[in-house]
């Protein structure tokens, strides 16, 4: 017999699933499905997954959350190419030595990843638009 940290009855050992270990877990299984049930409704579970998500992306570029909320407050907030403001935030890197250049909006983040990175490319991209602008 168990006692239920959901419904506080204590209940026979087959009423609680057990965990990977093979403990037994705090709260009966309809509490337990109760428990789960409300916490994907609230939205919660999305938002962990995709702040770990995030987290992971950051490590991919050796950057902290720190690192990432100071580059953020010395670009004031804004793309480092076009300065718009940043909604959706991208880290722009150097695929060749995988250092961080700064965060970038992603239309700049897919036109520089589209051009390969080269600056040479961009300019003459640059004076196509401009020598092809309609009066």
């Amino acid at each position: 017999m168990k006692l239920c940290n959901g419904c506080g009855e204590t209940k026979p050992l087959d009423a609680f699933y057990r965990n990977r270990r093979g403990k037994i877990i705090a709260r009966c299984k309809p509490c337990h499905r109760r428990a789960n049930r409300s916490y994907e409704q609230s939205g919660r579970r999305d938002r962990s997954r995709s702040r770990r998500r995030w987290r992971e992306r950051l490590r991919e570029y050796g950057l902290t959350v720190d690192d990432f909320d100071r580059m953020l407050v010395e670009q004031v907030g804004r793309c480092g190419a076009c300065s718009a403001p940043l909604v959706k935030v991208n880290v722009d890197h150097c695929h060749q030595t995988g250092a961080v250049r700064g965060l970038l909006c992603g239309g700049c983040n897919s036109a520089a990843g589209m051009a390969g990175d080269d600056p040479a490319r961009l300019r003459q991209i640059a004076a196509y638009l401009e020598g092809s602008a309609s009066p």
